[in-house]
């Protein structure tokens, strides 16, 4: 027994003999390259793991069977081995995460596999004509078709009900017309307004003949005999006849410091003219007293609701009317209060005059015409609005006893501002003392209590102003303040130019809605004729949603519109403003009764102080406090507009930025 078992161990080790890697094949070895490989530090460790295998029945297996693995299999163990021991030696010199990462990729890449012959990739697709010109060939596609052209299909034969459909036959090539250059406008500023204007049209494509299809025997389908509708013709509203003289149609606004006394003053001008009955005060007085409010009767005659007569502030304008012997007023009661200026611009777009109150107690007047104080930047907005007229009521006069030393010093510190720092000239503004609460020297004067004032009262100087120029004959301009709907779309705001009848049609700007006015109401009473210069309610026909009108649009006569553009040149003057405006600067414009986020797309010149002559910059690009010039601003939709030139109304604009107005300025180009 133990010598069978002495033989089969004698047989088996001859066997391993064989097939056995000696350790001189693993660094057992003197010769030059085990002496090389002794250099490497895991060395000695591989040879121990390799030394291992090999005495495995698996390693004897893979060697007794090596030769019958084919060609690609040796191929792909010698690339897993190679693999494994670079990463070892990655492992050894601690970049084992990196080695392993960059294998992955490229395994990653290795089986993405290739782009066979004829295969069109995504990117040829959506980019045809980037080298793959010779693969849209085999796709069977007409590259010499002629461009599609939407209604212009000249060679196709005409639609038959139930025919079929013929062949149609290739019409020539369209005729491409370049568009005419685009001259950089920043070089335009030294020729007149009107070049900036006028703008060369593009020739009017030929449009190519058609041809007739060959031999095409046609269907004959007796025509349809189609009767046009006829035009509803525009009803002309009669003039009628009116007992004694047209009275002159005057927008006033009233505007001043918060708790000046606008809105005591509005009440009590209603109240001297007639415009309240007596049983309306009554009333207002018995309410308020109840409230503790006694002295705010006369202003809940212009205030209406609750909130401004709970906090004795106007939020939103007011409006009423009332009449002189030569004059017809309507009255635009302004809020005061910083938070409302953006209403306060709204009421001023529409008025021809401004009456500036100011409180004569002392610290209200101070307060008001201090930096920041509502009375400078009100003035300020009813100068940029175009307003060439300005009353200063010294209210509140019957507070200091009618000093006469009080009335000189708001005196001396409002006509130099006035005059130098707005703007005003001298005929265009009046100083009168008068008490909105008493209502002395409102209408009627008291010499007893002002001897040193022996000026008109307030009424008195309204009525004897000079009559103002409308364009009555002229286009119609209408600009949308307010819009509401009652039994259909009513907008409210003033004519600017223009003559309105019933029946008449228009076309909304900017949205292009051509509407019909089915009425018109001035004052609260239904009109037919509606004349420049008043403040009017209409009744439009044709509006199918909200979108087609909105506050800040403008009716025009169908056949003379106005412009629209998102983008426009103006020049600016500075205010108030501490930090500077450069390109990107974003702010809010008020563009006669629109409203719309600017940017200030580019910095075209500034005027120097000294020459008063457009300078282009020569370094940094921006604008500060006290500085004039040119920009040009970017609107994020088209808003009607029209030249200051050739339209002042709507040529004139306010930016204002984080509750104040920092610029002023008018349009002097209109980029279409």
């Amino acid at each position: 027994m133990d010598d069978k078992l002495a033989e089969y161990r004698r047989k088996k080790a001859k066997q391993f003999e064989k097939t056995k890697l000696t350790s001189s094949s693993f660094g057992s070895g003197s010769s030059r390259s085990s002496s090389f490989f002794n250099y490497l530090p895991f060395y000695p460790l591989l040879c121990k793991i390799l030394n291992h295998l090999a005495s495995t029945d698996s390693a004897q297996y893979i060697a007794h069977n090596w030769r019958k693995v084919p060609l690609f299999g040796r191929v792909n163990v010698l690339y897993w081995v190679l693999w494994a021991l670079g990463y070892l030696i990655a492992l050894e010199i601690e970049f084992g995460i990196v080695y392993l990462t960059s294998s992955m990729i490229g395994l990653i890449f290795l089986n993405l596999g290739t782009k066979k012959e004829g295969d069109i990739s995504a990117y040829s697709v959506f980019n045809p004509g980037v080298g793959m010109s010779d693969q849209f060939s085999k796709l069977n596609l007409n590259p010499n078709a002629f461009e599609f052209v939407p209604g212009r299909n000249t060679s196709a034969p005409a639609f038959v009900p139930g025919a079929s459909f013929g062949a149609p036959t290739p019409g020539p090539a369209p005729v491409k017309v370049e568009p005419p250059k685009e001259e950089d406008p920043e070089d335009d500023w030294d020729k007149p307004a009107e070049e900036h204007v006028k703008e060369e049209s593009p020739a009017p494509v030929p449009e190519p003949e058609p041809e007739k299809p060959k031999k095409a025997e046609p269907v004959k389908v007796a025509p349809k005999v189609v009767t046009p509708e006829p035009e509803e013709p525009e009803e002309e509203a009669e003039e009628a006849e009116e007992d004694g003289p047209v009275k002159d149609y005057v927008n006033v606004v009233f505007i001043g410091h918060v708790d000046a006394g606008k809105s005591t003053m509005s009440g009590q001008i209603l109240k001297l003219t007639g415009m309240v009955d007596s049983r309306t005060l009554e009333k207002y007085e018995r309410e308020s007293k109840e409230k503790n409010r006694e002295s705010w009767a006369l202003s809940w005659c212009i205030d209406t609701n609750d909130e401004e007569r709970d906090k004795g502030k106007t939020v939103e304008y007011g409006k009423a009317f009332f009449e002189t012997e030569k004059k017809h007023f309507t009255i635009l009661d302004a809020p005061g209060h910083k938070s409302f200026v953006p209403s306060m611009i709204e009421g001023a777009s529409q008025a021809d005059f401004a009456i500036l109150i100011i409180s004569a107690r002392k610290g209200e007047f101070e307060a008001g015409f201090e930096k920041g104080g509502q009375t400078r930047e009100h003035a300020m907005l009813v100068k940029t609005q175009g307003i060439k007229r300005l009353i200063i009521a010294i209210n509140k006069m019957d507070d200091t006893n009618w000093d006469i030393n009080r009335y000189n010093e708001i005196l001396e510190k409002m006509k130099p501002w006035l005059l130098k720092q707005v703007g005003f000239k001298k005929e265009q503004i009046h100083f009168i003392p008068l008490s909105g609460f008493s209502g002395v020297n409102v209408k009627d004067s008291d010499i007893s209590k002002h001897p040193w004032y022996k000026g008109p009262s307030l009424l008195d100087y309204l009525n004897d102003l000079p009559a103002i120029e409308r364009q009555t004959t002229g286009q119609v301009r209408f600009c949308v303040a307010q819009k509401y709907k009652d039994m259909g779309h009513v907008v409210m705001g003033k004519l600017e130019t223009g003559r309105l009848t019933k029946g008449k049609k228009l076309v909304v700007q900017p949205s292009g809605r051509k509407v019909k006015v089915s009425s018109m109401e001035f004052e609260d009473n239904l009109v037919a004729i509606g004349i420049a210069g008043q403040n009017l309610k209409i009744r439009l026909e044709g509006i199918e949603n909200d979108d087609d009108v909105r506050k800040g649009y403008v009716l025009c006569d169908a056949a003379n519109v106005c412009k629209r553009s998102a983008c426009f040149d103006g020049r600016v003057q500075i205010a108030e403003y501490k930090s500077i405006i450069s390109e990107g600067f974003t702010a809010v414009i008020h563009l006669h009764t629109a409203v719309e986020e600017v940017t200030v797309e580019r910095l075209l010149g500034k005027f120097n102080r000294k020459t008063k002559k457009l300078e282009k910059f020569s370094g940094a690009r921006f604008l500060k406090q006290g500085d004039q010039g040119v920009v040009r601003f970017r609107l994020p939709c088209q808003v009607a507009m029209e030249l200051a030139d050739n339209f002042p109304s709507m040529g004139r604009f306010t930016l204002r930025d984080e509750g104040k107005t920092i610029a002023m300025g008018v349009i002097k180009k209109i980029i279409e």
